[in-house]
């Protein structure tokens, strides 16, 4: 077993001290409307390739099956976006995102809802 220097050993201290500081906050309907279902969204994607390959290989090519996950921030007939990622002050003074993909409704094939059980306070 490989020994920890005393050093890394008041790192770890300092670190576990200074996130004592931090709560989750609460995540509900109310506190972030903004935020709809958690998402499974399976849609197909082009597939392109920059080798050099046979014609006869290139023919049978396919499409590409993507599946994207995240919360559904928007969906409308031509879109539907997904975030995956989201941070918001302990005062809720500023909520963002990120990790968005956005894709045509023509590329989707199924959108899955998620059940998960979000940490309410």
């Amino acid at each position: 077993m490989k020994c920890i220097k005393m050093k890394t050993w008041k790192t770890i201290y300092k670190n576990s001290k200074l996130l004592t500081k931090y709560s989750i906050p609460k995540f509900d309907d109310v506190s972030f409307p903004e935020v709809n279902d958690f998402v499974f969204v399976y849609w197909v994607d082009a597939n392109s390739n920059s080798e050099w390959i046979s014609i006869k290989k290139a023919k049978k090519t396919k499409l590409s099956i993507c599946l994207s996950t995240g919360f559904l921030i928007n969906k409308n007939s031509t879109e539907v976006t997904v975030m995956s990622d989201l941070t918001w002050d302990d005062d809720d003074s500023n909520k963002e995102g990120g990790s968005t993909t956005t894709i045509p409704m023509s590329n989707v094939i199924k959108i899955e809802k998620q059940k998960i059980n979000l940490r309410t306070i």
